[in-house]
């Protein structure tokens, strides 16, 4: 007796193109399969043979199979119809065991793990780890450390206040307008979408808001303009203050220019 795999490698569900992939062929008796589903193509199949119980796997759906192992230690189990079984997505087997022969044909039952841990997206990484079981993540990203992989995550928040980084699709939650600094106000006095909390990265005279850059001409440009042609509202009242006196006037400009080509005073940190 063998246990032999009968699939559909067409995927199309037609009996007639049906082959045949060997599960266990020895020249032994291999008895009484019994199979269970572990995910995607991952199943296992345990059956007995010379009164020892095998486990086998495929992850492929049946066209290759792992070689056989012994399960049941040194059991002498019950070589009959149902006398084992696996379940629990392969992670679980158990069996009838002769518990003395020949003096005693007393009939027992033994169980053991098996080791099968699903991996039920696929992602190379097990259920039992995986900070996102249902969504392939292989990397396994989570930006606000909650444990909860970002594909998965209904709001990834890494400054904790309760709204999330914008750009992870997952996000169910409002976005942060500031998502580097805890606001759960989501105060913005100006109104640009960018959080009062968050207008100040960097330094005093980033007149022009752009967090990635340093003091530069740009910021020159943007004050002047403001002041004198009417331009755009800086960003950040804060950062047009740039000798730190409470006041928006000419003395900021002035102390910007210092700053840029005389190398004057650095402006204060944005506090």
């Amino acid at each position: 007796h063998d246990i032999i795999a009968w699939i559909d490698t067409t995927g199309q569900g037609n009996l007639d193109s049906l082959a045949t992939f060997p599960v266990a062929t020895t020249t032994d008796d291999e008895r009484y399969p019994r199979v269970e589903h572990v995910a995607g193509g991952f199943f296992a199949v345990t059956y007995v043979a010379n009164n020892q119980l095998y486990l086998t796997t495929t992850s492929d759906y049946g066209q290759t199979w792992a070689t056989p192992t012994v399960v049941s230690g040194s059991d002498v189990v019950v070589n009959e119809y149902r006398s084992d079984d696996i379940a629990d997505g392969a992670q679980m087997v158990i069996w009838e065991y002769y518990s003395n022969l020949p003096t005693d044909s007393t009939i027992r039952l033994h169980f053991s793990t098996t080791g099968i841990i699903a991996d039920s997206d696929g992602d190379g990484v097990t259920d039992d780890v995986d900070n996102c079981p249902t969504i392939a993540n292989p990397g396994q990203e989570d930006a606000d450390g909650d444990l909860i992989g970002d594909v998965c995550d209904d709001c990834t928040d890494t400054d904790g206040d309760g709204y999330g980084n914008p750009g992870y699709a997952a996000n169910t939650c409002p976005d942060d307008n500031c998502p580097d600094v805890a606001n759960p106000g989501q105060e913005d006095i100006t109104g640009d979408g960018i959080g009062d909390a968050c207008c100040c990265i960097g330094i005093r005279g980033n007149v022009d808001g752009d967090i990635n850059e340093d003091i530069n001409v740009a910021d020159i440009t943007f004050l002047v303009a403001f002041q004198f042609k009417h331009g755009a509202q800086p960003p950040c009242p804060t950062e047009i203050d740039v000798n730190s006196d409470g006041e928006n006037n000419i003395i900021d400009l002035t102390a910007l220019v210092a700053y840029a080509f005389k190398h004057g005073a650095d402006p204060d940190p944005c506090q």
